[in-house]
């Protein structure tokens, strides 16, 4: 509930503080990590991994042109599991990598249907933080002026231990300060 409260406090004091903010919103999307667990995790033996991916991201966007904005977004993705024997005990080692990130990114708008955008960020691992890059598209569907549901597919590429390069499709729910 607390959530809930402070997003709609922050989207009513975005809407207040300027007409050029564009839009704000969340975003939540699953898929692959290409990536080579086992030589990121050399020299150990692993007996489990996956590089199944997943992101949750809040987003907010400032217009700069009618079809153009740069954003911003903060959140979370999910890379890979690694699990390894922690000889000569008789337990396993285990993590799932997940990073902490900030994106700063350029929007294209074609028409008020389809977009693409771009950015760079940092992400931060438990152990360092890493350069990435942000790429991707998508298509929104309009519930009314104001709410937008984003569907999208993007990739990104993190500049770590073996470049993993993270590719999620997903969705969210957007929400327009602009008419």
């Amino acid at each position: 509930m607390k959530t809930f409260i402070t997003i709609i406090a922050t989207f009513v004091l975005l809407q207040s503080a300027s007409a050029q903010f564009k839009s704000a919103g969340l975003l939540a999307g699953a898929g692959v990590t290409i990536v080579d667990v086992s030589k990121v995790l050399e020299p150990y033996e692993l007996s489990d991994w996956n590089t199944y991916s997943m992101m949750f991201k809040g987003f907010a966007e400032y217009s700069i042109a009618d079809d153009q904005a740069i954003g911003l977004e903060a959140g979370t993705n999910r890379l890979y599991y690694w699990e390894y024997p922690a000889l000569p005990y008789s337990w396993y080692n285990w993590r799932t990598e997940w990073t902490t990130n900030v994106v700063a990114y350029f929007l294209k708008d074609f028409g008020s249907r389809f977009y693409l955008q771009s950015g760079v960020g940092l992400h931060i691992f438990h152990n360092g933080t890493a350069a990435g890059l942000m790429a991707g598209g998508g298509a929104q569907f309009y519930l009314s002026e104001q709410f937008v549901i984003p569907v999208f597919l993007r990739v990104e590429p993190i500049f770590g231990a073996e470049t993993p390069v993270a590719i999620n499709i997903g969705t969210g729910l957007k929400y327009n300060f602009q008419k």
